[in-house]
């Protein structure tokens, strides 16, 4: 499950955006990562508070970000979109 090129980037992107409005908010990526703190809780993972996590997500794809959401654009640029992805959706690559 490759999240560094193009197509996938691509398709990832197309999950999270919820609303499909071609903008991640941080009402899309909290959606997500509650699963994800849901499942490090089941798991006896320490789990990590979503402001933390949105801090790190969004130093992942652009530590001078002013507004609070991300575009496909702005993701494709990002080195670290992969790791991006991962904390939403893999927590096995999360850890």
């Amino acid at each position: 499950e490759d999240k560094t090129n193009r197509t996938s980037i691509e398709y990832w992107f197309r999950c999270i955006d919820i609303d499909g409005d071609g903008i991640v908010t941080i009402a899309d990526l909290e959606y997500f990562y509650e699963e994800q703190l849901h499942r490090m809780e089941c798991l006896g993972h320490e789990s990590v508070a979503f402001p933390d996590i949105l801090c790190q997500l969004i130093d992942m794809i652009d530590p001078n970000l002013k507004r609070p959401h991300i575009t496909l654009k702005r993701l494709l640029k990002a080195p670290m979109a992969a790791g991006f992805f991962n904390t939403l959706f893999n927590l096995n690559k999360f850890f």
